[in-house]
């Protein structure tokens, strides 16, 4: 096992662990009675504005260091790979959802939606793998258009969806009115001591009251923005409690963020028609957990009594909101949800042991382009003016040799490679047969290393500008043979 591999082997275990342990404590806070100081009762499992945030500040970052041309090598390798590792992980998800829900709690099957979230850990260097498992060769010219077209789609639906989330909140929230306003005192009350209850001495959220809405409705993705929103007044105390606790849990857990998330996932997968299945799929699990959360401990009547409300309540859900009951295309299992609870397993072991597993396969693909041969890539046309300071190659036993009689014959095999643009963070330790050597002119230097199908350049010992191409003909190593034979050989 390499090196690599061992420290990914040990962050992912680290990361998994600690949600599961989160995953559990969580659980065991929302049963509590009483909650200590600054606690909160509702808390997102991973959070869900992590990926996001995260490939923003890089993006932010490597544009400022690298400019356009790094920051978009680097960010066009890191969507592929998360384009296959979202896409695969949703699919399976999707096929293993019903038996997840007959298994194990609401709660666990809307956290498993969150895990993709936790791939920003993958984009560290502590995480780099040796190398690619698998290349991706796409043809000359085609990289522009496709990228081009990729981003189109993204954009499309990602601004789509936050035009469509504004427009919503400007309707619904135009007519509204403070419940304050309209002197309900009762429902007023109600609504500070459910803000206590969930671990809020003070009121964040506002209460409104807005007759462009048929269903009660949390929306806002900051918490400043956060707004409360019931159609009517003439709710009972019994089942405003219901409605209202409904919404602090998808509050606490930030599952209009959650919303986000899943509409990022989509625009990312745009053209992945099951992407936008199960964007569907994790709102009706997110319902279904908030359920479960308000109902524990429930009796039959308080059941019953939820379940008439769900069936009484059918409104709208665009954009980034929450509502109690969106459509009656979900309201089938989440009646029986309700109705007949019946005993499910916790799983936080499960949540953990997914993180590890898709932290330990994420980053496996890397996405090449034609660049040209190392003739334009390496000696900008004409190696004639260049010089190798230093040369060395390891052979398939491992024994290294150095000291090259014909260092000529070396340039000219570089500059005859076909070389391609390679993205991706991998290390290539112990990657079979390498060539190293130093090279330069008046103008300056670089360092080439080849490791079997790939070819690193340092320039002028610049580590942070090492750029990685993939070859589609290596050197054999029979040719390299053939040229350090008769040097003077090291030891390994």
């Amino acid at each position: 096992m390499s090196t690599e591999i061992l420290i990914r082997l040990i962050f992912s275990a680290i990361f998994g662990g600690i949600l599961a342990w989160n995953f559990y404590s969580l659980s065991d806070r929302e049963k509590r009675v009483e909650l200590q100081d600054k606690q909160r009762r509702y808390l997102s499992y991973p959070d869900p504005s992590m990926l996001p945030t995260i490939l923003l500040m890089l993006l932010l970052m490597l544009l400022i260091l690298d400019g356009w041309r790094s920051a978009g090598q680097f960010f066009l390798g890191l969507y592929v790979n998360l384009f296959f590792q979202i896409s695969l992980y949703y699919v399976l998800l999707l096929l293993f959802l019903p038996l997840l829900r007959r298994c194990f709690q609401a709660r666990t099957c809307a956290a498993l939606w969150l895990l993709p979230t936790m791939l920003y850990c993958t984009v560290y260097s502590f995480m780099e793998l040796p190398r690619p498992a698998w290349v991706i060769r796409l043809p000359e010219g085609w990289l522009p258009w496709l990228a081009l077209l990729w981003a189109a789609g993204f954009f499309a639906v990602l601004l789509g969806r936050t035009v469509s989330h504004l427009r919503f909140r400007r309707e619904i929230l135009k007519p509204a009115r403070p419940v304050e306003e309209l002197e309900a005192w009762e429902v007023s009350r109600l609504w500070d001591r459910l803000h206590r209850e969930a671990g809020y001495p003070k009121r964040r959220y506002r209460l409104v009251v807005s007759p462009a809405v048929r269903t009660p409705v949390s929306i806002g993705l900051f918490s400043w923005s956060i707004r409360v929103v019931l159609p009517r007044l003439d709710y009972s105390l019994e089942d405003l409690e219901l409605i209202l606790r409904h919404e602090l849990v998808h509050i606490g857990r930030r599952d209009c963020s959650a919303k986000f998330f899943f509409t990022f996932c989509t625009a990312l997968c745009w053209f992945n028609p099951l992407m936008w299945l199960a964007m569907g799929r994790s709102a009706d699990d997110m319902e279904r957990s908030c359920d479960e959360t308000v109902l524990l401990d429930a009796d039959d009547r308080k059941r019953r009594r939820y379940a008439s409300l769900l069936l009484e309540t059918a409104g709208d859900e665009r954009g980034y909101t929450t509502c109690l009951s969106a459509s009656a295309a979900a309201l089938r299992y989440r009646l029986k949800s309700v109705v007949h609870p019946g005993r499910r397993l916790g799983g936080s072991l499960l949540a953990g042991l997914l993180l590890f597993a898709l932290m330990m396969t994420s980053g496996y693909v890397a996405l090449t382009d034609p660049a040209g041969t190392g003739r334009e890539v390496l000696f900008g046309g004409d190696p004639a003016g260049y010089t190798i300071s230093y040369v060395s190659w390891k052979d398939g036993s491992g024994e290294t040799f150095s000291g090259c009689d014909n260092p000529e014959e070396v340039l000219r095999l570089l500059a005859d490679l076909p070389m391609e643009h390679t993205s991706g963070l991998f290390s290539f330790s112990g990657s079979g047969t390498r060539l190293y050597l130093n090279c330069g002119d008046t103008e300056g230097s670089f360092s080439v290393t080849i490791y079997d199908e790939f070819l690193t350049v340092v320039p002028r010992n610049d580590l942070r500008n090492t750029e990685v191409y993939y070859l589609p003909q290596p050197i054999p190593e029979e040719t390299l043979a053939a040229l350090f034979r008769e040097g003077t050989p090291l030891p390994f």
